[in-house]
């Protein structure tokens, strides 16, 4: 009997089946709660889709700079750029501001930070920034601009409240006229 419910049918019997009133009624219980609950369950996963919805913006430009750190972290002692590489494609999926920022100032920042590295490789992690064999205007060290590129002139955009700083491109000493 295991705590099923005995019906009595008109004939007399006990058997372990409602009658067919009380089945049909059971079944257009769970009909009727299916139907309600399946809109709210379609409504639920509409609110969640149209809430998951991204605006980010420059994340081309981001990956550039992240990538760029990741390969120069490197040569200041960060023993997984693969890693470093997968975190900053996830992490960048939310975008840089760059109301402000040109492509131009972007490229001019990927370009000190690789520099930073290349410093530090060839010069060492300790190598003061504007001592490099490329120089970077800077503050610190080679490694501190890799590890927190705003302290490079051309990478100040990227700290918080700061309005972005144009760095002029000053000729070399044998270019032409």
């Amino acid at each position: 009997m295991c705590g099923h419910r005995l019906w009595l049918r008109a004939a007399g019997r006990v058997t372990e089946q409602p009658p067919h009133s009380e089945l049909a009624r059971r079944l257009d219980a769970v009909l009727v709660r299916r139907l309600v609950q399946r809109p709210w369950l379609g409504l639920g996963l509409g609110v969640v889709v149209l809430g998951c919805g991204t605006d980010a913006v420059g994340v081309g430009e981001c990956r550039a700079l992240e990538q760029a750190r990741c390969a120069a972290a490197a040569a200041c002692g960060f023993p997984d750029v693969a890693a470093c590489e997968r975190y900053q494609r996830d992490h960048c999926l939310h975008g840089v501001a760059l109301e402000e920022i040109s492509a131009g100032q972007i490229d001019i920042c990927v370009v000190d930070i690789e520099r930073a590295g290349r410093c530090a490789a060839s010069q060492g992690a300790t190598t003061s920034a504007g001592a490099c064999a490329e120089p970077v205007v800077a503050q610190g060290t080679a490694c501190d601009v890799v590890r927190t590129p705003e302290r490079a002139v051309s990478c100040a955009f990227l700290a918080p409240g700061t309005s972005p700083v144009i760095t002029p491109v000053v000729p070399s000493a044998d270019a032409g006229p």
